[in-house]
């Protein structure tokens, strides 16, 4: 039989429940659901912003338990712990808080975690994951450089962890008939297609430097980026810092590759 564990492990789809089920077949989820209580998935969360939405995705499944959650902000940390454990009392009652990544990823009852960090973050976190043995999902895009992507795509060789990145979108229903259509031919010849949000990318107004807030650990909210006043504008608005993030354009133009139907 196929094990929820065997199941993860195996084919890497650590976002079972973010719009991936649709892709499985009906014996496979069948025989996820009969395996044994015992066997369980325990993932921890790093960075709890997007990091807690894709947890919560993934806690449609009863078999996978969030166990750990990490933040430099310890206010938001207790708050989105406090909400877990309010709404998924079933595999969210047990979280275990963290402050320094490192320690979480020392636990060696966790079997995977998010990555959810601003982007400038994602590259060592990704290494010391891999290290310690756990399987990643990491929030696109995936890192700031190609020699960051590289760097991380050696990493993944040289210890053989299962990874998969957030673009679970493409994997929804719409997105697979839309490439089913452009398939059959029946559009004829695509030469151009446009692209565009449905949000707004205008830079936002500058904010004075300020006094770092009690709650954050700045100096690990930078990491690996380069020294800076703490700025309010900068922490909350950070995909539109090179120091940081590479704007919309790598935010949201990581699913335009994606998007492209298979060959096979």
């Amino acid at each position: 039989m196929t094990t929820r564990r065997n199941f993860l492990k195996s084919s890497g789809l650590l976002a079972a429940g973010l719009g991936i089920s649709p892709l499985l077949s009906s014996e496979t989820l069948h025989s996820m659901k009969q395996s044994a209580p015992s066997d369980r998935v325990n993932i921890g969360v790093i960075g709890v912003g997007m990091g807690c939405a894709d947890m919560a995705g993934m806690l449609a499944n009863s078999w996978v338990h969030c166990v750990a959650m990490c933040d430099v902000d310890k206010e938001r940390l207790e708050s989105q712990a406090a909400d877990f454990k309010k709404r998924f009392p079933e595999n969210a009652a047990n979280i275990k808080l963290y402050s320094d990544f490192r320690k979480l990823l020392e636990d060696k009852d966790i079997d995977g975690v998010i990555i959810a960090t601003p982007d400038h973050w994602h590259t060592y976190i990704f290494g010391e994951a891999l290290k310690a043995g756990k399987a990643i999902y990491v929030e696109k895009p995936v890192a700031n450089s190609i020699a960051e992507c590289n760097a991380m795509i050696d990493l993944q060789q040289k210890y053989k962890g299962v990874v998969t990145t957030g673009l679970w979108q493409t994997s929804q229903r719409y997105f697979k008939a839309a490439n089913e259509i452009l398939k059959t031919g029946v559009l004829g010849d695509v030469y151009k297609v446009q692209i565009f949000l449905c949000q707004s990318t205008n830079p936002r107004p500058p904010v004075e430097d300020s006094s770092i807030p009690n709650s954050l650990d700045y100096n690990m909210w930078l990491g690996p980026a380069p020294q800076r006043p703490y700025n309010y504008g900068r922490v909350r608005g950070w995909r539109g810092f090179w120091d940081y993030g590479g704007g919309q354009q790598t935010d949201w133009g990581g699913y335009i590759g994606s998007t492209q139907p298979s060959t096979d």
